[in-house]
């Protein structure tokens, strides 16, 4: 989520020019997260936290 997050973030022409405008910015996009897209991560959950558990907490691909 964080980075689709930050990948939209990046698609404004100009860097925000303070933490409100960051903050307004971060608030926008949040809200424009396509539901599929969630449904999709909530989805992967379970294989993410198997993997964890086998890496032993360590680095996994995700």
């Amino acid at each position: 989520m964080w980075a689709y997050l930050k990948k939209q973030l990046a698609k404004y022409p100009t860097p925000p020019k303070s933490c409100k405008e960051l903050w307004e910015r971060i608030s926008v996009e949040w809200y424009r997260i396509p539901v599929d897209y969630c449904r999709t991560l909530i989805r992967s959950m379970l294989r993410r936290l198997k993997a964890f558990y086998k890496a032993k907490g360590k680095q996994t691909k995700y």
